[in-house]
């Protein structure tokens, strides 16, 4: 608890949690070292939340049951319906685009909306900056070489 304590106290919220993770994957090492019965314990519980991914990768269980006959099904009508009906299907591939595009912003750390901002109020950000340099002159211009008349 004490180590805790002091953690709060001089750390940064985001050295805070990579601490406790460093912490916590040591203590997770130190349990799959030792083999038995406790080893398989541990190794259950987390197949147990792995499941789902499992059967995703290996298709072979699923190629000729039922569920996965449907899912075929499902596949073709749906495309079939896309073909069909172009206002929806625009519509559709619009939001899809809109939600990629979303999650991409958020990916570049929303850098998009931390401009717009910046627009807004400029002097949010540190001290306002100089004025820009006027641009130089241009340089000056070679006389090109003439023969002198003798």
């Amino acid at each position: 608890m004490q180590r805790l304590l002091k953690l709060r106290l001089s750390m940064s919220l985001q050295e805070k949690t990579c601490v406790r993770k460093r912490r916590a994957n040591q203590k997770r090492k130190v349990g799959k070292k030792r083999k038995g019965k406790r080893k398989q314990k541990a190794k259950r519980g987390r197949d147990r939340k792995r499941k789902g991914k499992q059967m995703q990768d290996r298709p072979r269980n699923q190629e000729g049951t039922r569920k996965a006959e449907l899912r075929a099904e499902q596949r073709k009508t749906r495309k079939k319906n896309l073909r069909r009906n172009p206002k929806r299907n625009r519509r559709r591939r619009r939001q899809r685009n809109r939600g990629r595009r979303l999650q991409r912003n958020r990916r570049r750390g929303l850098q998009k909306n931390r401009r717009k901002n910046r627009k807004q109020n400029p002097n949010q950000e540190g001290p306002p900056l100089p004025p820009p340099l006027p641009p130089p002159p241009p340089p000056p211009r070679k006389l090109k070489y003439t023969a002198r008349l003798s």
